[in-house]
C-alpha cells in the first residue's frame, strides 16, 4: 500500500509542477511572442491529459491484476495508446490550422512538458533520498 500512496503522491506532485509551468506559459502568451507560448499552452495541456490518463489507466490496471490475483474473471485493459496520440495528432492539427495563433514547433515541443516535468522530479527525487 505504500507504493501506491507514493505514485498518488507523485502523480500529484508531476501534476501540480506541470500546472505552474502551464501557467507561466500562459503568461507568456501576452508577450511579443504569443504563438510560441500559446503553442506551448496547447502542447502542454495535452501533455497533462495524457499523462493523467496514462496514471489512470495504470490504476485501472493495478485492479485488475488484483482481480486476477483474487481468481476474478478480469474486464478488458488497454493502456489507451491511440487516445493518447489522436489527443497529441489533434494538437498539432490545431496548430497548424491556426498558424497566425499557435507555432507548430512549439505546441511538438509542448507535448513533452509532462514527461520532462516527471524526469526532472524523478532526479530531485533521488537526489533527496
Amino acid at each position: 500500500m505504500n507504493e501506491l500512496m507514493n505514485y498518488k503522491i507523485k502523480v500529484a506532485r508531476i501534476t501540480r509542477y506541470t500546472f505552474i509551468l502551464l501557467f507561466i506559459f500562459l503568461i507568456g502568451v501576452f508577450t511579443p511572442y504569443y504563438q510560441i507560448f500559446a503553442g506551448l499552452v496547447i502542447g502542454g495541456a495535452v501533455s497533462l491529459v495524457n499523462m493523467l490518463y496514462t496514471a489512470r489507466k495504470v490504476d485501472k490496471l493495478g485492479e485488475i491484476a488484483v482481480k486476477i490475483g483474487d481468481g476474478d474473471k478480469p474486464n478488458y485493459a488497454s493502456t489507451g495508446t491511440l487516445t493518447r496520440i489522436a489527443l497529441s495528432v489533434l494538437a498539432v492539427l490545431v496548430a497548424l490550422q491556426f498558424p497566425e495563433y499557435f507555432n507548430v514547433y512549439s505546441t511538438i515541443i509542448g507535448l513533452f512538458v509532462a514527461q520532462l516535468v516527471t524526469v526532472v522530479d524523478s532526479i530531485l527525487e533521488k537526489e533527496k533520498n
